[in-house]
């Protein structure tokens, strides 16, 4: 049987959930012997580009931003007409949109929607993002699939763009490796994640950790500012992962908290979970998420979670707050509470753990297999 050929289509390779998701998908795929994935790139740039799958095809389209790329990307497929091309972003999607009508190609075109537009669009201040809805509404619709994280991001392209919610599938994001104990396990050398003596509670300290991209989106400003309450009751440190335009700022509101001593940045982590895994207790503060990869991440090393009741992915991950306590967006003091309840009376590793394992890696591939080659 010949090969099929599916291409992923990303801007570059930065430490983002979006890339980490392709990348999972883009190894479970390759695994499979009648499939070739290649990953299509304006440039080969970023954090992740170490983590590309052995035997998983790489090509440049050698382009700064995605504005520009759409020529190149037509003639990658007039040359090579991949059976599937997938888009993580919305923005790649239109391109790929525009470069595959220039091309006259046959490749069939999947968008994968990860984030909520009407949030994006009013949030982020960069112009691109201000048009997208716009833009959404005339192209996204010639694409052959439609892919969403969760209801709420399907709901939300669906008002946008005017298809029907059934032009969406929901599938959620591919989130938990099969080797996740083994990077759990891998030592993490930070001396606040070292193993305490859990009898000594007079001298324990509980850690906290944030992960993601330091950015307006996250709200690590409320995150700090709840971690600063609750150190008020209690002996605490808090560690946050992840690199972004916020990083000077958060050092200053930290500085200005009477927080610094008991705050570490440590930039961005190619294994997460062995962070994770140490931790007392994981808090995601976003003001808007499409789905919550971390939430995840965290829930399957048995780190008890909680996280703001934002649009749209965390409240489906945890069952509305059945695996993890949900606040409202921007309260910190509900936040601070909360943490300050779960550290006392965490939820058992046991149960996040399976609640995780709906999200392991080969399953949502399959499942993504299942609709863009269902002649396989």
């Amino acid at each position: 049987m010949p090969q099929k050929a599916i291409a992923i289509y990303l801007p570059g390779l930065h430490g983002g959930g979006i890339e980490r998701v392709s990348l999972n998908l883009a190894e479970m795929w390759q695994k499979n012997d009648d499939v070739q994935v290649t990953l299509v790139v304006n440039q080969l740039v970023g954090a992740l580009t170490s983590q590309i799958p052995e035997s998983v095809k790489v090509f440049e389209l050698g382009a700064r931003r995605s504005l520009t790329a759409f020529p190149g990307l037509a003639r990658y497929l007039s040359a090579n007409t991949p059976d599937v091309l997938l888009c993580g972003h919305d923005h790649n999607g239109i391109i790929a949109i525009w470069a595959r009508a220039i091309a006259s190609s046959r490749t069939r075109l999947a968008i994968c929607h990860h984030a909520p537009l009407s949030t994006h669009s009013k949030k982020v201040r960069h112009w691109q993002y201000r048009i997208m809805p716009f833009l959404a509404r005339l192209f996204i619709r010639f694409a052959d699939y439609h892919f969403a994280v969760s209801k709420g991001v399907a709901n939300d392209i669906a008002a946008i763009t005017q298809l029907p919610i059934e032009a969406f599938q929901v599938i959620h994001n591919p989130v938990v490796p099969s080797d996740v104990a083994t990077k759990s396990a891998q030592v993490c050398a930070h001396p606040w994640l070292q193993h305490e003596n859990k009898s000594d509670v007079v001298n324990k300290s509980d850690v906290v950790m944030g992960v993601g991209r330091l950015m307006p989106e996250k709200d690590f400003p409320t995150l700090l500012r709840a971690f600063g309450h609750m150190r008020k009751l209690r002996k605490g440190r808090l560690i946050i992962l992840g690199e972004g335009a916020e990083r000077s700022s958060l050092m200053a509101l930290a500085a200005e908290l009477g927080i610094s001593a008991d705050i570490d940045f440590l930039g961005f982590q190619d294994n997460p979970f062995r962070y994770l895994a140490k931790a007392d207790l994981f808090v995601l503060s976003s003001a808007w998420e499409g789905f919550g990869n971390v939430l995840v991440e965290a829930m399957s090393c048995g780190t008890p979670v909680i996280s703001t009741d934002c649009p749209f992915g965390p409240r489906e991950i945890l069952v509305d707050g059945k695996f993890g306590t949900l606040v409202p967006v921007g309260d910190d003091q509900a936040l601070a509470s909360a943490m300050e309840a779960m550290l006392e009376q965490p939820t058992p590793a046991n149960v996040l753990k399976d609640r995780a394992a709906d999200f392991d890696i080969e399953t949502i591939a399959a499942q993504y297999l299942k609709h863009l080659l269902p002649e396989r």
